[in-house]
This record gives structure tokens, C-alpha cells and sequence, in this order.
């Protein structure tokens, strides 16, 4: 497992990492009290994040999707 696969890996979630990031830095310019913006912050980072994720069918995305789908499964038993 080499080096350049291991970028290749990992790239996809940094760029997305990196565009969320950017996103919610962007929205710290509003001009709200601390804890509305805070709140916004976080469901804007959220949404890009998620929103990107199912756009490009991330893998990281789907593995994590059909995770929660086994444990609620498990848990309606």
C-alpha cells in the first residue's frame, strides 16, 4: 500500500474537508451574535458536507450510510 495510493485515498475527503471549511469560514462574515452564527456555522458545514457527500456518492458517504442503516436494523429487533 504505497504512498501515491494512500493520496488517492485520502484526497477525495480532504478536498471535501476543504471546501466545507471554506464554506464556514465564509458565513463567520455575518453579522450575528456569536451563538446564532456559531449554530448556522455548524448546520452550513453540515449541510455542504453532506450535500457534496451525496452529490459525488462518497465513499466514505455510503460505508457510513449503510452503518447506521445495520444499527438501526439491529436496534428495531
Amino acid at each position: 500500500y504505497g504512498p501515491l495510493k494512500q493520496l488517492q485515498d485520502v484526497m477525495p475527503n480532504l478536498l471535501l474537508s476543504t471546501v466545507m471549511g471554506g464554506a464556514v469560514y465564509l458565513t463567520g462574515y455575518l453579522p450575528l451574535p456569536v451563538l446564532p452564527l456559531l449554530c448556522i456555522q455548524i448546520l452550513v458545514g453540515l449541510g455542504v458536507y453532506g450535500g457534496v457527500s451525496v452529490l459525488f456518492r462518497m465513499e466514505s458517504y455510503t460505508f457510513s450510510k449503510e452503518v447506521i442503516k445495520q444499527f438501526v436494523a439491529r436496534k428495531q429487533i
